[in-house]
């Protein structure tokens, strides 16, 4: 180790050390942004598919007095994007539904769209077999959340609060004095908004029963060019352009972060100089004292 005798390796060593010590402890101490991502929760667990009714068999409202909400997401590869939305928009309509959302990407790498029916509950399973005839399927899910009990509850509910609606009413009619009159007409007006909430949540709820809802994300096949490409030079230039420019604003922020990190450790490596300095004192005194235990005495006596 006679190397680190050099004074000016053991410089480049010592501020080596001291900025191995400041990454650790300002990388440790620094606030991290949150990396945490919401995750979208499924609407409904999938149902046990051995359970499932079979293709055009009711599967919601009108069998056995359940209520239940049919979803569905279709991934689908087919040859001609528009020819097959507008196929499945027809079928759609025919079996008495609607298209709830269209959108067609006709972009030149990845064509692509996306579009969400809404069918008849009786009709959902038939509906999934046209959309599988209209192209090769990648991927298909299926779910049905059972709603019976909620649907129930707002049905009661909601009969409930017009029973008092009419009781109310009676009573305001047999009111003979002012008070009373008011009284009545704040409780049946309370009566009246909750009925509108709930009528308003309990069609919403029917709606999702009786219409059943399907996604279908379509992709259009990728087929081999008839020729040769030719080459765009503009485009290509300014491509190149972009990302040059993209380079150097990668780099400048490289610089600034570099830049904030030194900055930031500055304070760590002053604590660390003055614990150096102050232990170096002591530190050499003992090194000197093994130094001199290591010695072996000098026997040798003058005559």
């Amino acid at each position: 180790m006679s190397f680190l005798k050099s004074r000016g390796i053991r410089i480049v060593v010592l501020i080596t050390f001291l900025f191995a010590f400041a990454f650790l402890i300002y990388g440790c101490s620094a606030p991290t942004e949150d990396a945490m991502t919401d995750r979208g929760m499924p609407e409904a667990e999938a149902p046990d598919h051995a359970n499932q009714d079979a293709p055009g068999e009711d599967s919601s409202s009108e069998r056995e007095g359940t209520h239940k909400i049919s979803r569905a997401d279709v991934r689908l590869e087919v040859e001609d994007l528009d020819d097959s939305v507008g196929l499945l928009e027809e079928k759609a309509k025919d079996m008495g539904g609607f298209v709830s959302y269209s959108s067609i990407n006709k972009r030149e790498r990845n064509p692509h769209a996306t579009v969400t029916l809404r069918v008849p509950a009786d009709k959902f399973y038939l509906m999934l077999d046209e959309i599988e005839e209209a192209g090769e399927v990648e991927y298909r899910s299926t779910s049905e959340e059972d709603v019976t009990r909620r649907y129930i509850d707002l049905e009661a509910r909601i009969n409930n609060l017009t029973s008092q609606e009419k009781r109310l009413t009676e009573i305001l009619q047999m009111a003979d004095n002012v008070t009373d009159v008011l009284s009545v007409e704040q409780e049946l007006e309370r009566v009246r908004g909750e009925i509108e909430a709930l009528t308003g949540e309990f069609n919403y709820l029917k709606n999702q029963v009786n219409m059943a809802t399907i996604s279908i994300h379509l992709s259009e096949t990728t087929l081999a060019s008839s020729g040769i490409t030719s080459i765009d030079f503009g485009d290509m230039f300014t491509r190149g352009y972009h990302s040059f420019i993209n380079s150097m604003n990668a780099v400048i922020m490289s610089v600034r972060g570099l830049f904030i990190f030194v900055m930031g450790s500055i304070p760590y490596i002053i604590i660390l100089g003055i614990i150096i300095v102050v232990l170096r004192k002591p530190y050499s005194k003992l090194k000197e004292k093994r130094q001199r235990a290591k010695t072996p005495p000098d026997n040798n006596v003058q005559s």
